[in-house]
Parts: structure tokens; C-alpha cells; sequence
């Protein structure tokens, strides 16, 4: 959850990449787990100018705002028979 709000803010994203974030690996710097590789993979993010904050921040706001994400979860809980509101369209 914090790196995907730190990609919607257009932060620059350092992390070892885990399985979760599968679906945001091309806008994260991935960083080896020795110490001097995360310090490499710091210093690249804060210099680059490659555009992967840019793309990460428009990638995040359209699959994962609160409504997108909200209106999956409840179509999951219908799945297993809940009676749920649909939301109103404006």
C-alpha cells in the first residue's frame, strides 16, 4: 500500500521487488538486498529523470484509486452471495 500512495504523490520508489509488487515493477527502482546495491538504487532514483515517477503516478491513478478498488472488493463479496448495494453513478 505505501508504495503504491508514494507512486500516486510521484515519489521515486526503491524496493527489493516482492512478489506484491509484480504489477508496479516498471515504475519502481528495484534494489539488490546487499547495502551498498540499495545505496546505488537511491542514488539512481534521485537523479534520474526517466519519467517512472511520472508513468508510476498516472498507472497508480487510474488502476488503484479507492473507488476502482473499492467497487473489486465488493464484487468479490457478491461472489460468494452478499446482497450489497450497488454504488449510485453520478
Amino acid at each position: 500500500m505505501k508504495v503504491a500512495e508514494s507512486l500516486a504523490v510521484g515519489t521515486p520508489v526503491v524496493s527489493n521487488l516482492v512478489p506484491g509488487l509484480a504489477p508496479l515493477e516498471s515504475f519502481i527502482y528495484q534494489a539488490p538486498l546487499d547495502p551498498a546495491g540499495f545505496g546505488a538504487a537511491l542514488d539512481q532514483a534521485l537523479l534520474a529523470e526517466d519519467g517512472r515517477s511520472a508513468q508510476g503516478q498516472a498507472w497508480v491513478r487510474e488502476h488503484l484509486d479507492w473507488t476502482r478498488v473499492t467497487a473489486h472488493f465488493l464484487d468479490h463479496l457478491r461472489g460468494f452471495g452478499w446482497d450489497l448495494p450497488r454504488p449510485v453513478e453520478d
